[in-house]
């Protein structure tokens, strides 16, 4: 069995900010790796690969099994962009929104629709991949920043059914419906079905 009795695997992730919310979720022990993506940051691959392949590098550092996960923000107006390049748009997070709001500047209200996606992988210690999924929470881009909580665009981010934006969220207001969350809610219900 993949997993151990001590419930230990790697959490792999270029930012610190969500292991919090990964242990909270799987009740994993978990060791943060945070210097893997940076070496696959400029391949050009899709954002479910990417965290696959991010894990299976967990091979080479600690043998245990891998959990993986990464994010992005897919505009529809952009034609899904940032999308896998949602942390390296730009050099530092307000000029990626900058850039964001620069770009959606000509875009009516009706057309301006989004979703955050996140994509978690577990993953052997041999690269064997155990299981994957992906999360989302549908929003929409507003012209103005709004919030001061979360981070990367969630200023921007507006969710019409609460009435805020992803920045004006407490955490477990969050957690309840991040894209992140959803992905977790999958996994654990996985994790479930294994008995």
């Amino acid at each position: 069995m993949f997993i151990t009795a001590k419930k230990e695997a790697q959490y792999i992730n270029s930012d610190k900010k969500p292991l919090d919310t990964m242990l909270e979720y799987t009740g994993y022990s978990a060791e943060q790796i945070t210097d893997i993506f940076a070496k696959l940051k400029n391949e050009l691959i899709p954002l479910s690969k990417e965290i696959i392949a991010n894990s299976k590098i967990n091979d080479e550092i600690m043998n245990k099994p891998a959990i993986a996960d990464d994010k992005g923000l897919c505009i529809d107006a952009l034609d899904g962009q940032p999308g896998i390049y949602s942390s390296r748009y730009e050099e530092t997070p307000l000029k990626r929104i900058e850039k964001v709001l620069k770009n959606m500047k000509n875009v009516p209200a009706e057309k301006r629709t989004a979703h955050f996606i996140c994509s978690l992988a577990l993953v052997k210690p041999d690269g064997e991949l155990i299981f994957s999924t992906e999360g989302k929470c549908d929003g929409i881009i507003i012209d103005e920043l709004k919030g001061t909580q979360g981070f990367g665009y969630d200023p921007i981010f507006y969710i019409p059914d609460l009435n805020k934006t992803m920045a004006e969220l407490s955490m477990v207001e969050k957690n309840k419906i991040s894209n992140r969350s959803d992905a977790l809610n999958k996994f654990i219900s996985w994790l479930g079905e294994l008995g």
